[in-house]
């Protein structure tokens, strides 16, 4: 087993219990907030941070759509809010050991060509290999 694919299914690992909380719709906004943070980094973006204005933009749901999911991501230590409508931050959270476990798993998927979506919103681990 590789460094990465062990650090992709500690991450799942750490972070299966708490997905398991949320509803389908609030996984497939993580995937988003993870394809947000994790793309190719602008400059003047923040680490493991989405932007709200492009998590909107980006998925095609309206705010009051997004806010319970994003509540309910919260609420699951998934994510945090940060900052003052609107121009609220999403950040990605750091595990107790200093990892950001989202960020291990959205590297792993897209260097080995697996779909995020499948791994966080249809708990599929067994695509970590």
């Amino acid at each position: 087993m590789t460094v990465a694919t062990h650090a992709a299914r500690a991450a799942f690992d750490e972070l299966a219990p708490r997905l398991a909380q949320v509803s389908e719709r609030a996984r497939k906004l993580l995937v988003q907030v993870g394809d947000l943070a994790y793309e190719v980094k602008l400059a003047r973006r923040a680490p493991d941070t989405a932007y709200l204005p492009e998590l909107f933009d980006s998925c095609g749901i309206g705010v009051e759509e997004m806010y319970p999911l994003l509540k309910e991501l919260h609420d699951a230590q998934l994510i945090e809010v940060e900052g003052d409508y609107p121009f609220e931050d999403v950040h990605v959270p750091r595990s107790g050991n200093g990892s950001v476990p989202l960020a291990d798993l959205a590297h792993y998927c897209d260097e080995n060509k697996v779909s995020l979506r499948d791994v966080l919103v249809d708990l599929r681990s067994d695509l970590l290999k």
